[in-house]
């Protein structure tokens, strides 16, 4: 049993990310000059590396400085949950501003001026900025212009050496989920953190449409079996509409 709420939450956040796809569907301008399968290449070991980020997380909060509140009341309404969420987002909303703000280099490297990334950081309220890129380090990523204490004058570089592909996805995930959010960072990032590829399909990109299957996607087995059998009769009679409430409670609806 997850002992603390950022447990339950990043469990929460880890059913719903997608599978690792077999053949992506990339329009050019996200392919940022690389081939398909240098794309795909890239985008596998990101999803990989956002699934290795969550399940830690789930496993250990404590080494991503989280706050560990208690987990004592079931799908808590409380002050507690809402922080441990808080905190959870610091992760994922760091790599969407790198992808985001980061200007793609030919080494496929990123570089962004300090002083939009404190002014990101600030804006997604992602507080200890330098300790998660620190912890980022864990996962394969490498920083490099950034001081002890992140100065507005810095020149910070990111770069993924044991696949540089991953970078340029990074980027397209993130310019596509910005591109359907009209740049507005405080809007939902949720097909970002789900890292939906499909946002990368279309030139002017929009929000995929969900299917019952994203949402037995997110169920254990035993609750998955009842919403098929509860899917198979409705759709005799009805077209479902499914809606996407909320991954800290995984929080799905079918109607």
């Amino acid at each position: 049993m997850n002992r603390y709420y950022v447990q339950v939450i990043a469990a929460n956040y880890l059913k719903n990310l997608v599978d690792q796809p077999t053949r992506l569907n990339v329009c050019r301008s996200y392919l940022h000059g690389l081939g398909e399968d240098e794309f795909q290449s890239g985008f596998s070991e990101l999803l990989s590396t956002v699934r290795m980020i969550y399940s830690d997380i789930a496993s250990d909060p404590k080494d991503f400085d989280m706050p560990l509140k208690q987990n004592t009341v079931p799908d808590a309404k409380n002050t507690d949950y809402t922080q441990s969420h808080a905190s959870f987002l610091r992760v994922p909303n760091l790599l969407f501003l790198i992808g985001y703000l980061g200007e793609l280099q030919p080494d496929l490297t990123v570089v962004i001026p300090g002083d939009k990334l404190l002014s990101g950081a600030k804006e997604l309220k992602i507080t200890r900025i330098q300790t998660l890129m620190n912890k980022l380090a864990d996962y394969g990523f490498e920083t490099h212009g950034m001081s002890k204490t992140l100065k507005q004058d810095d020149l910070v570089s990111v770069g993924f050496p044991q696949n540089r592909f991953l970078m340029p996805a990074l980027k397209s995930m993130s310019e596509a989920m910005s591109a359907i959010n009209k740049n507005d960072l405080r809007k939902s990032k949720d097909l970002f953190y789900m890292m939906n590829y499909r946002m990368l399909e279309n030139e002017k990109p929009k929000a995929p449409k969900l299917t019952v299957e994203c949402l037995y996607h997110a169920l254990d087995e035993d609750r998955r079996k009842v919403a098929e059998i509860f899917n198979d009769f409705i759709v005799k009679y009805a077209k479902p509409t499914v809606r996407m409430g909320g991954f800290s409670r995984n929080d799905w609806s079918c109607i």
